[in-house]
């Protein structure tokens, strides 16, 4: 059911998703953008320089199946998402799936997922 009405813009609900052909519901999807720095020191041990650049980006979900007959998505299954405008879309790998948990008439599979680096 969607919204009533969103005053203020208020940032809520799950994003569908299309892993291998099947549509799931992703629900709680965390992903950490991460740094790395790389730091240079004269001869005295004083900072002189440093870089600054991205490190690799991971998250994780928890994908509803629509129903018992719903497929597990596969390792290695890729998925499209917008999660920030400015990025744009972004393609993320599955790496890790967990087995399903159930609450209620719903039934839940844990995932992680990284950021894939090129085509």
């Amino acid at each position: 059911m969607a919204a009533i009405k969103n005053d203020g813009s208020i940032p809520y609900g799950s994003k569908v998703l299309t892993i291998a052909t099947v549509t799931y519901v992703a629900d709680s999807i965390k992903v950490s953008r991460p740094s790395k720095v790389i730091e240079r020191t004269n001869e005295i041990d004083e900072p002189s320089g440093q870089v600054i650049i991205g490190g690799f980006v991971t998250g994780d979900a928890t994908l509803q199946l629509a129903t018992a007959a719903t497929a597990y998505p596969p390792l290695g299954s890729e998925f499209t998402i917008t999660l920030d405008t400015v990025i744009g879309a972004e393609t993320f790998i599955i790496t890790e799936r967990d087995d399903a948990v159930a609450k209620g008439d719903e039934t839940k599979v844990p995932i992680k997922f990284r950021k894939k680096i090129s085509d």
